[in-house]
């Protein structure tokens, strides 16, 4: 579906969101493309949800790839990461992957509960105990089986999900700035991502969104 000349169009809204891990694999693989942003939550329901043909699930992200619509965050990651080399090397690399970014997925899908609840302050510390110190333990037991943790989740490559994880990392950090400290092997992965030249030159450039959410819960305090 993409092609090295393809003109590539994300829409998304104007804050990080799950639109972030989407354009950390676009900037690093220097994919060239447009981003259309929507203003707020309000503006999208009155004046772009309804355009179907647009928005295939009613949702954000979509990207256009030449005039083709293509919805789904795991989709568009995807969709990239076949054309770019982001995949895995083997199938064995690819279920892999495919296994990490469900438990992104999984973790996400709670994030977002406690994010937009009315009760994100009282529940905030419950969320940590109940779903991260656990899943943060599995991450790294995972990251360590792979190379002793040197490289990166999915054998010595990079690939798609490796940003999908930054993302989260980050986004957990910024609930509690602690949560990596029992983590150096999680810390150094982190690193390792952020240092890499198109990231690095993305991640400190004023085309990143300071907001991360649709609401003020779970901001970046940097």
């Amino acid at each position: 579906m993409y092609k090295d000349n393809s003109k590539v169009i994300l829409t998304y809204f104007n804050f990080r969101g799950r639109g972030e891990c989407i354009r950390l694999l676009l900037e690093d693989a220097g994919i060239e493309y447009e981003y259309e942003g929507i203003p707020s939550l309000d503006y999208w329901v009155k004046n772009e949800k309804p355009n179907r043909d647009k928005y295939p699930f009613c949702q954000l992200p979509v990207v256009s790839i030449d005039g083709k619509i293509l919805a789904q965050q795991d989709a568009i990651l995807r969709t990239f990461a076949r054309a770019k080399g982001y995949y895995g090397e083997n199938d064995e690399e690819k279920s892999k992957i495919d296994m990490m970014a469900g438990g992104i997925e999984d973790l996400r899908i709670q994030y977002s509960n406690l994010i937009y609840s009315p009760e994100f302050e009282a529940k905030k510390d419950k969320f940590m105990a109940k779903w991260v110190d656990r899943w943060l333990f599995c991450v790294n037991k995972l990251l360590s089986e792979n190379n002793v943790g040197q490289y990166y989740l999915v054998g010595k490559k990079i690939s798609f999900v490796d940003f999908t994880m930054f993302e989260m990392l980050n986004l957990l950090t910024y609930l509690k700035d602690s949560c990596l400290e029992k983590y150096p092997l999680l810390q150094a992965y982190m690193k390792r991502i952020y240092e890499r030249p198109n990231i690095k030159k993305y991640l400190e450039s004023d085309r990143r969104f300071k907001k991360v959410n649709a609401n003020d819960n779970g901001a970046d305090p940097n």
